[in-house]
């Protein structure tokens, strides 16, 4: 019994086992985005009381793609299937219907945490985003101008 519970301590920490939140939403998010490692930033949502290399919601941002995601970790740092939204679709697809223009003439940008604003066609919006534990929806947070 001490040997198969040895093996599997063995095998968890050649995983990667208490990298931490941050590795494992960066090297998930590489393969997500097609975005080498070291372009991408990965910011905690919220300001964590402890270290931001907690379980929560983070936002990994490169290569002109934003995602946000979700991430749960053991007392140990093991923090498996960190679990993404594509931001930019969502934000693109809700703002091209609002505005009533192609997504390929619209530009975005974060203006604070959740909220993003988006121009296109002569016109402009601004969006909260709004997630639960497994997906995110964004909202119209002004009259489109």
């Amino acid at each position: 019994m001490r040997a198969v519970v040895l093996a599997f301590v063995v095998a968890l920490m050649s995983s990667g086992c208490g990298s931490g939140a941050l590795s494992a939403i960066r090297g998930k998010a590489a393969q997500d985005m097609a975005c080498p490692e070291k372009d991408l930033a990965v910011n905690p949502v919220y300001d964590y009381a402890g270290a931001p290399n907690e379980s929560g919601a983070y936002y990994a941002e490169g290569c002109q793609k934003l995602r946000r995601y979700e991430v749960g970790c053991n007392a140990f740092g093991y923090c498996p299937d960190p679990h993404g939204v594509d931001i930019q679709e969502l934000l693109l697809r809700q703002a091209a219907f609002d505005l009533k223009c192609e997504q390929d003439s619209i530009s975005t940008q974060r203006l604070n945490r959740d909220t993003f604003g988006a121009r296109g066609c002569d016109q402009q919006a601004s969006y909260i985003l709004l997630c639960g534990r497994r997906s995110c929806r964004v909202v119209q947070n002004t009259q489109s101008q």
